[in-house]
Parts: C-alpha cells; sequence; structure tokens
C-alpha cells in the first residue's frame, strides 16, 4: 500500500488556471485541494521576480509519479513547481521560517539558495530548496 503524500504546487492567482488544476486532482486522484493566496519570492529571467500567487495542496494515495503527471497536464505554467513533502531524505527540501519578511524571501531567492520562497499572510515563509543547499 502506497502511503498518503502531501503534494503542493504554485499557480498564478488566476482563476480559470486554478479551476483546471483543481478540477484535474478531483477527477484524477479523487483528493480535495486546499488553497491559499502566497507572495511568490523566486529567479527567472536572470533577477529575482515576486508575483501574488495561489498555492494548492492535496493528500493523495496516488504516488507521487502520478500526481506529478495530472498536475502538470493540468498546469498553466511552462515550468511548474511541484514538490512533495517526503518523510525521509532526498535531494530536495522543504521547510519553514517564522517570522520572515518580504525582504527575506527576496535575497534567499537572489541568492539562489532556495528555489523559491513564498511568504504566508501570516508572516511565515515556505521554502523548497536542494538538500544540498539546506543549512
Amino acid at each position: 500500500m502506497t502511503s498518503v503524500r502531501s503534494t503542493i504546487i504554485t499557480t498564478t492567482d488566476n482563476p480559470e488556471a486554478e479551476q483546471h488544476i483543481v478540477t484535474a486532482v478531483r477527477n484524477s486522484l479523487q483528493a480535495e485541494v486546499r488553497a491559499e493566496t502566497i507572495m511568490s519570492y523566486y529567479w527567472w529571467d536572470g533577477k529575482v521576480q515576486n508575483d501574488a500567487e495561489r498555492r494548492l495542496s492535496f493528500d493523495t494515495s496516488h504516488a507521487f509519479e502520478t500526481a506529478m503527471d495530472v498536475v502538470s497536464k493540468a498546469h498553466n505554467y511552462d515550468v511548474p513547481m511541484i514538490i512533495t513533502a517526503v518523510s525521509e531524505g532526498g535531494e530536495h527540501w522543504k521547510g519553514t521560517i517564522a517570522p520572515a519578511t518580504a525582504e527575506l524571501a527576496a535575497a534567499l531567492a537572489g541568492s539562489r539558495l532556495v528555489a523559491c520562497a513564498q511568504l504566508d499572510a501570516d508572516g511565515s515563509l515556505a521554502v523548497k530548496t536542494t538538500a544540498e543547499a539546506k543549512v
């Protein structure tokens, strides 16, 4: 039996794109999606970008590769970040820093220590990076 995994993705703050992904996840993976608005800081086109986005997360017993395939096909980004929380070590790492600021998020993305820093309304910062970059 496959263990339950929590898969987290980020989309634009575009209601049609969000609904397309939510529908695909519900229909193909039989999962309910949680959504929240965040500010994302990331490196793109040679500089730090920041955008309001919707973070979508869901729990599924399907393999991560299956969930990634469903989400990728429904996603509106050319290169969507699709990650999963894993209980054991791996090459990627997701963590939270609290309290945090927009300046910290931009500095982490600008230093390339994180692939993406997502600032929540409550002031916590979710970061995604490689296990090697985790200090």
